[in-house]
């Protein structure tokens, strides 16, 4: 996992992280409040070009993602479907292959299946449902909180696989 790829994956959480500081005015309690709606997304991506007739190999990625709802949508990083949206073509997705078997893992759950939404590229998010109503409680997102210069935020991420997939939290400030 890149920088750029961790960053976006978790930078979602900053508004629902502002409403468990205000709640609880520490970062351990807030979060201890979220933790369970942040899960690992493992899926394949396909190697090779579009153009190719024959089967490419398939490679195993890893995104982190957040239950935003109880019908089970996961806002995670538009890096799990790397091509461009075209809308001048017939096909949009003509050009590259979706995700494929896309799982989705909370803590003390079972792996998910999950489908692909769609994604903003200009935003650099995606969207993923879950194929069936999660357990977990999802996020709750601030709606009177407002992000500024100088402004706390927590980034949250997994780790490698030599780590075991653990969360680690940075506490930062927003300087630009």
């Amino acid at each position: 996992m890149n920088f750029r790829t961790g960053i976006i994956s978790v930078i979602i959480l900053l508004s629902c992280m502002l409403t468990g500081l205000q709640a609880q005015n520490t970062w351990t309690k807030a979060f201890e409040n979220v933790h369970k709606s942040i899960g690992l997304i493992e899926y394949y991506e396909q190697i090779g070009t579009p153009e190719s007739i024959e089967e490419k190999s398939r490679v195993k990625k890893r995104l982190t993602g957040i239950l935003v709802d109880n019908n089970g949508l996961i806002i995670t990083t538009s890096d799990i479907f790397k091509a461009q949206l075209e809308f001048t073509t017939s096909s949009i997705f003509s050009k590259a292959r979706l995700p494929e078997a896309i799982m989705v893992r909370f803590p003390d759950s079972e792996p998910a299946p999950a489908d692909f939404i769609g994604k903003d590229d200009d935003k650099g998010l995606a969207f993923i449902r879950l194929q069936k109503k999660p357990q977990q409680k999802p996020v709750s997102f601030s709606k009177h909180s407002s992000l500024n210069l100088g402004s706390r935020i927590l980034i949250i991420q997994h780790l490698k696989t030599q780590y075991n997939y653990n969360l680690v939290v940075n506490e930062r400030r927003i300087n630009a």
